[in-house]
């Protein structure tokens, strides 16, 4: 009688112990989710106030320092004079920097789209070089309107250079405004493009 019951008991348990493994072996394993990270996934969010003024800042910072080093005359409706110069030492590149972004700016300010450059020359030439240049001779018939142009029309004015420009570096051009309906508009500077590339990414420093 007692083993009859003992062996009940043992019967009972191994039942109970392969029933246990069994729910075991099928339940599916459980893991831990995986920490997002920095890495993992590009957090994207909008800038915040602080970050927004800092970047005002910044901005109007570039923007008093580049109309210092330039200037502006307005000589007729579609037609502006551009100065830009720099202290010695400063590169001609950084002149000419300055002085596309001041058009291009000036170009905006005045509701035209695009511009090019009609003439350009160093503005201390006239002081350094010949005080008296030729007269009577008609002006060399110039369209610089993009940056190849540019750099394309310097060799001719390095060659001209007398010492005081390498001392005091200046350049004064005449920039022609364009609206986009102009055909003119394809082969000239975009003033929105020239100043966000130039103006706003801090060259002209």
């Amino acid at each position: 009688m007692r083993q009859s019951r003992r062996a009940k008991i043992i019967a009972a348990g191994i039942a109970a112990l392969l029933t246990a493994t069994s729910l075991s072996a099928c339940r599916t394993p459980v893991t831990a989710p995986t920490a997002l990270t920095k890495d993992s996934v590009q957090i994207t969010s909008a800038p915040s106030a602080k970050a927004l003024r800092k970047e005002k800042r910044r901005q109007d910072k570039l923007w008093r320092a580049l109309a210092f080093r330039t200037e502006i005359a307005r000589v007729s409706t579609d037609r502006m004079i551009v100065e830009a110069h720099g202290v010695a030492g400063t590169g001609i590149d950084k002149v000419e920097f300055r002085l596309l972004a001041r058009a291009a700016a000036e170009t905006k300010r005045l509701g035209y789209s695009h511009f090019a450059i009609v003439h350009i020359g160093d503005r201390n030439l006239p002081i350094a070089g010949s005080l008296f240049p030729d007269a009577g001779l008609p002006p060399e018939r110039l369209w610089i309107g993009s940056y190849e142009d540019l750099i394309s029309q310097r060799a001719e004015r390095t060659e001209a250079a007398a010492p005081k420009t390498w001392i005091v570096p200046g350049l004064e051009a005449v920039i022609v405004l364009i609206n986009d309906t102009d055909k003119r508009a394809k082969k000239a500077f975009n003033a929105n493009e020239t100043y966000e590339f130039i103006g706003k990414s801090g060259m002209t420093k």
